[in-house]
């Protein structure tokens, strides 16, 4: 259960890192400017996403508890 309920973190930390990544690596000024700009909005989906994951899964085992 709690490994389950960690994928959605993971994935979270994993989309957000991973871009910040590339453009550190990459260093250019498209990139940088790119990431300042939409770091936040891509920061607020993946929070959405993951909390929209968790309750899907959450819902799944709520209803397989129910069943006889």
């Amino acid at each position: 259960m709690s490994r389950l309920a960690s994928l959605p973190l993971l994935a979270l930390a994993w989309l957000t890192c991973s871009p910040q990544a590339l453009a550190a690596r990459e260093a250019n000024p498209e990139a940088i400017a790119f990431w300042r700009a939409a770091g936040p909005t891509v920061i607020l989906i993946m929070a959405i996403a993951s909390i929209l994951i968790v309750l899907v899964v959450a819902l799944i085992l709520a209803r397989r508890a129910k069943r006889p």
